[in-house]
Parts: structure tokens; C-alpha cells; sequence
């Protein structure tokens, strides 16, 4: 192998390594991968986990509560805060499948408020975090 071949090759990988990270950040729209498949190693879509997918939703309830989340296989946060005064504020993201309504059921009866996750599979977990008002009491 000559040294010019050897450059050669090296420089290709190097773009390719280049726009595997470029693609992974998100750095590009989907429009654009058109263009970029001219190189012919540049896959045809976006990865799956590229686009977060999430729902927000809010409550409005009593100055202190009672939270119960059930989530088996995503991550849950909850933030407590003065600023969510009389008001729960729920946002769901999925690094897979898009978060429907229905995926994260929220009741709240009075004081008490029980958030309830669909079960997903690992790579389309759905993580919550929980924004609620200080001194609530809180069971995940």
C-alpha cells in the first residue's frame, strides 16, 4: 500500500467518524440527509433515539401535596420549588417512541395526586420529572 492510498483511506475514515457524530448530535435535519446520502455511507434516516418525544402537562391543586409516582423502568425527578405554588406541573420524554397521553396517567383527588407510567421496553423507557410545590410529601 502506498502512502498516498494510506492517506486516502485514513481521511475516509475520519469523515466517516465525522459525520456519525454530526448526524448523533443532531446537528442536521432530516431534509438534509438527502444531500449527506450522496456519499453513500451516510445512513438514510436518523437514528431512532436522535429525536426526544415527551408530553407536558399541568395540575392544579392544593398548596401542599401528597405525590405518588409508579414508573417501573424510567428515570423519575422531582423538583421541589416556591415558584409551584398550587400547581404540578408533569413533563414525560421518551428517547424512543413518542409519549402519548395516555402513556403517563395522572389523578388527583384533593391533596393527593398518583402518576401512574406505562411500562416500556428499555430503549423506549419513559423518563418523568415532576415540578411540585415546597413541603409536598413524596413517594416513588
Amino acid at each position: 500500500m502506498t502512502a498516498g492510498r494510506l492517506l486516502g483511506k485514513i481521511d475516509r475514515d475520519v469523515l466517516q467518524s465525522i459525520l456519525r457524530v454530526v448526524l448523533q448530535t443532531q446537528l442536521f435535519f432530516p431534509k438534509d440527509f438527502s444531500r449527506l446520502n450522496c456519499l453513500g455511507r451516510v445512513p438514510r434516516a436518523p437514528p431512532t433515539n436522535a429525536f426526544a418525544q415527551s408530553f407536558k402537562s399541568e395540575l392544579e391543586t392544593a398548596e401542599k401535596v401528597s405525590l405518588l409516582v409508579t414508573s417501573r423502568n424510567g428515570r423519575v425527578s422531582v423538583i421541589a420549588s416556591d415558584d409551584q405554588q398550587k400547581k404540578v406541573t408533569i413533563e414525560a420524554t421518551s428517547s424512543g417512541l413518542p409519549v402519548d397521553p395516555g402513556d403517563v396517567v395522572s389523578v388527583a383527588k384533593g391533596a393527593s395526586i398518583n402518576i401512574d407510567v406505562r411500562p416500556r421496553r428499555e430503549q423506549d423507557r419513559i423518563d418523568v420529572v415532576v415540578r411540585i410545590p415546597s413541603r409536598s410529601k413524596v413517594v416513588v
